[in-house]
């Protein structure tokens, strides 16, 4: 005699590189990121998924997840968007004239 259990076990598929980013517990179905995704290039990953009913006869369903990375979305901006200098002709070359500054939200960090 079978006894039927209830029930859906996940797997992994690994296309490259996402499950070296991404984990998948196979009991619940949650995705969740397991490294930083600062010193990597990809701005989409891609994870087959293989779902497995826990009955006799064992039936799978497969799908796909799409995972989008959103990478510096914000633009850099000029502190002072317009600058104006009245300098003599005969100048020095190398004369200091002003300083242009500008923030980036992504770093944070202002820049020169």
């Amino acid at each position: 005699m079978f006894v039927l259990q209830k029930g859906i076990e996940y797997r992994v598929e690994g296309i490259a590189p996402a499950p070296t980013f991404f984990s998948l517990n196979s009991s619940s179905g949650v995705i969740r990121s397991r490294t930083s995704f600062v010193n990597d290039v990809n701005t989409v990953y891609y994870m087959r998924i293989l779902v497995a009913d826990i009955a006799y006869p064992n039936k799978l369903g497969t799908g796909t997840c799409t995972i989008f990375i959103n990478r510096n979305p914000n633009t850099p901006r000029i502190t002072s968007p317009s600058c104006l200098a009245t300098i003599p002709e005969n100048t020095h070359l190398g004369t200091y004239l002003f300083n242009v500054t500008a923030s980036d939200a992504d770093t944070n960090v202002g820049v020169h």
